[in-house]
């Protein structure tokens, strides 16, 4: 028998260096053993057929500076994998160095997960039914101007260092978005995260998240928007904006808005200040500003309106108005309980927060009468909700 199984043991392709020329690795030949980096030249296909296993030596790297075509099915995926096969860390991974991708029914174990760099004006990396497992890293790496490439679609990841997609910046300059930007939701990842020199949405550039993303910002970190942001969820997939820890206040800076802002059942929280407005226009709907270490929302300047809004656990204050400048702050039918202060205004311009519930239905303390939470300042507060209900008009 032991003779036999090693007669039919299907021959070993040692690949390594630069493929120059349109190449297809089949299944006949399948496996195909990295024994070095493999780098696929720039304006070069490599094809790889349905159920082939490549497996890479220690440090090996399959590097796409062209384009890789990887498209398996569910009886035949395409495995990449080390040579051991046993544990994670065992090759250096797949890597586009600018290059393209398009990747279905894939596994993708026991290296360093894909990492996709390069120019940002590239074509995307498409991957879908696929799934990334036993990584010693993320299970995605993506520089933040490249993110607007990636395309993913029932991506699992299991059992990597951390199953998410991590944006990568080197300094500042490099956590702008290149382009409109969509990110699709990953329910069977743990989402993305950005990295503690925060991302930048620039003017004239729109980030759209869809509905179930989760979006966490590293230690610090701020998520600035110079644009567009467009974050539109629904009741059963609401959008998250939270820290990379996702345990507590103050683990990460929040959201600041000098260009625009549309949030519709997406929550902020464990920000320092969740939400700041510095200029431009602001729409809150039924969303939820929370556990925040300083205030739920600061307003600077600019125009935040917000309806159908939960403010609590927000240790200062829910709202809190900058002495300067001329913002306009409008806040209805929105539940403002269990925070610091409730609306705090030090500047001279009124904030309409009336139609709200406060907490209590004899409503808002402070500069009001009740017993619920604290109005301070120039702040409209009657009439207020007797009990928590979301108004809307047709």
């Amino acid at each position: 028998m032991g003779a036999n199984a090693l007669a039919i043991m299907p021959p070993l392709v040692n690949v390594n260096g630069t493929i120059s020329s349109d190449t297809t690795w089949t299944l006949a030949d399948s496996p195909y053993i990295l024994t070095d980096t493999v780098w696929v030249n720039e304006a070069v296909t490599l094809t790889i057929e349905p159920g082939v296993v490549v497996m890479g030596q220690a440090n090996a790297t399959l590097r796409i500076s062209g384009h890789l075509q990887a498209i398996g099915t569910t009886s035949q995926p395409i495995t990449f994998t080390s040579s051991a096969n046993t544990g994670a860390g065992e090759w250096a991974g797949l890597e586009f160095h600018g290059g393209t991708g398009d990747l279905q029914h894939t596994v993708m174990r026991y290296g360093s997960g894909i990492w996709i760099q390069g120019s940002p004006t590239a074509d995307p990396v498409t991957i879908a039914d696929s799934v990334i497992e036993h990584n010693n890293d993320y299970a995605i790496m993506i520089e933040t101007d490249n993110i607007h490439r990636l395309a993913l679609s029932n991506v699992r990841a299991s059992n990597n260092v951390t199953d998410r997609v991590y944006l990568h910046a080197n300094d500042w300059d490099h956590a702008k978005l290149a382009q409109n930007t969509r990110l699709t939701a990953v329910p069977l990842m743990d989402g993305y995260e950005f990295s503690s020199y925060g991302l930048n949405v620039p003017e004239n550039i729109t980030l759209t998240m869809d509905p179930g993303v989760l979006l966490m910002g590293a230690e610090n970190s701020v998520l600035n928007v110079n644009g567009h942001l467009e974050a539109i969820g629904t009741v059963t997939n609401p959008i998250t904006f939270t820290s990379s820890a996702n345990t507590g206040a103050g683990e990460w800076s929040g959201v600041a808005v000098s260009g625009t802002a549309n949030l519709t059942h997406a929550q902020i929280r464990y920000g320092q200040e969740n939400l700041q407005s510095y200029s431009g226009t602001v729409h809150l709907f039924k969303s939820t500003i929370n556990h925040a270490s300083s205030n739920g929302l600061s307003v600077h300047d600019g125009k935040v309106m917000a309806a159908c809004t939960t403010f609590n656990a927000n240790s200062s204050n829910a709202v809190y108005i900058n002495s300067g400048n001329t913002p306009a702050v409008t806040l209805f039918s929105s539940q403002i309980s269990g925070n610091g202060n409730g609306v705090n205004n030090t500047n001279g311009q009124s904030v309409d927060a009336r139609n709200n519930w406060w907490g209590d239905a004899s409503g808002p303390s402070g500069d009001g009468s009740g017993s619920g939470d604290t109005v301070l300042g120039n702040v409209q507060y009657k009439d207020w909700l007797t009990a928590p209900a979301c108004i809307t008009f047709d």
